[in-house]
Formats: structure tokens, C-alpha cells, sequence
């Protein structure tokens, strides 16, 4: 039997967005099914929070181009966590998912990083079979590296504006921070650090005549 072809994620993949589902409103959690050109026999899926402001039933039917990296700090505790970049190719509109001090991909190579602060902002547990129990601590986080901002405060669920260093508008929204406490399950890992944070690059805006 043949083997099906590999798709090669160390270059952008481009594709069409085959369908859009919505998998959780509360969170805006949605499942893209992607047909890459070169191989329109596979399915790809990407499951994804989304930022606000990002009009995702358009990307139904579109080109797109799907492209991956590798968190760039070696302390994160997010083991070989990937940032994600989905364009549109019509008109560039796009979004990121962002790491713990990750910077965004190419070619939007400006330092922004996310740092956990002391800024409790809430707990809570998750309890599961065999008596496994995790606690949790939700923290805000440091924006560095935007550019004529300094530091910027942010709570999980919060929306910050900027323009990057390539003169784009762009829209950061912190989605859940979290570290765990302690856990009595045999796969807890304590102390782990988990930070992920959503940006939406928008098109630059067509002057006025």
C-alpha cells in the first residue's frame, strides 16, 4: 500500500480553507479543514482559539497560508509548543498564536513577549478520575517589546491595540494563563507555566481621497 505525502511544515503551506465550525462559542474556539493545493487528497486540521474582531466565516472557501515555528525561548514549559500563523491570501489579513515569550513569525519579527507577573487574578481546580486533582492559578501578564509602549498589563481575556514595527495595526488578546500549583496525578508536572496569547494583523487601511 502507498504511503500518502508528507506535508512539509518547514516551509508555508498553502491551501483552502475547506470548511469553518465554531466548537465552543464561550471561547471562540473554532476547527478550520484545510486542502493543501499541492496535495488536494489531504485534510488538514487546525483547531484554534480566535481573537476578537477576526471574521472568520471569511475564511470559508479562501486560499490560505499555513505556517509553524517553534517557540523561540528554551525555558518555556510548554514542550515543543509551535506558533501559528493562518493568512489569508486575498488581502492578508491574518493571525498568530503566540507562546510564552515567543515572537511573532516572519515577517513580523518585532521582540513582543508575554511575561507571567505576580498579578494573581484567580484560581481554580480541575478533579478527575482516581482522585486526580489539579490546582491552578491565573495570572496577567507583561507585554514587552511594542514599541513606544513600555510595559503593558494584561488580564486573561483582555484585547490590547498596537501597530507593529512594520507600520500594521495588530490586536493582542490574552486567552489563559495558567500554573500549576500542585496535582496528585502520576502525569502532573509541577510549577508548569502555560501562557498563550492570540494577535490579529490586520490590513493597512486604504487612505482617504
Amino acid at each position: 500500500m502507498a504511503r500518502p505525502p508528507m506535508v512539509d511544515f518547514s516551509t508555508p503551506v498553502r491551501a483552502r480553507v475547506r470548511t469553518v465550525r465554531a466548537m465552543d462559542e464561550g471561547v471562540r474556539l473554532f476547527r478550520f479543514v484545510l486542502v493543501p493545493l499541492a496535495f488536494p487528497k489531504i485534510r488538514l486540521e487546525l483547531q484554534t482559539p480566535v481573537p476578537w474582531g477576526v471574521d472568520v466565516d471569511a475564511y470559508e472557501g479562501k486560499k490560505v497560508e499555513l505556517m509553524t515555528g517553534t517557540v523561540d525561548d528554551p525555558d518555556t514549559s510548554v514542550e515543543n509548543a509551535l506558533n501559528i500563523s493562518l493568512t489569508r491570501l486575498d488581502d492578508d489579513v491574518q493571525f498568530y498564536v503566540v507562546h510564552e515569550r515567543s515572537q511573532l513569525l516572519s515577517p513580523y519579527t518585532g521582540p513582543l513577549r508575554m511575561n507571567r507577573t505576580r498579578r494573581r487574578v484567580g484560581r481554580f481546580s480541575v478533579t478527575g478520575k482516581a482522585l486526580c486533582e489539579r490546582n491552578f492559578e491565573r495570572h496577567s501578564v507583561a507585554v514587552l517589546g511594542v514599541a513606544g509602549e513600555g510595559v503593558r498589563f494584561l488580564r486573561p481575556g483582555e484585547v490590547f491595540s498596537y501597530m507593529t514595527e512594520e507600520e500594521q495595526r495588530a490586536q493582542l488578546e490574552l486567552r489563559d494563563c495558567q500554573r500549576e500549583r500542585r496535582g496528585t496525578c502520576e502525569d502532573s508536572r509541577k510549577g508548569v507555566w502555560n501562557c498563550q496569547g492570540l494577535v490579529s494583523i490586520l490590513p493597512p487601511v486604504s487612505p482617504t481621497k
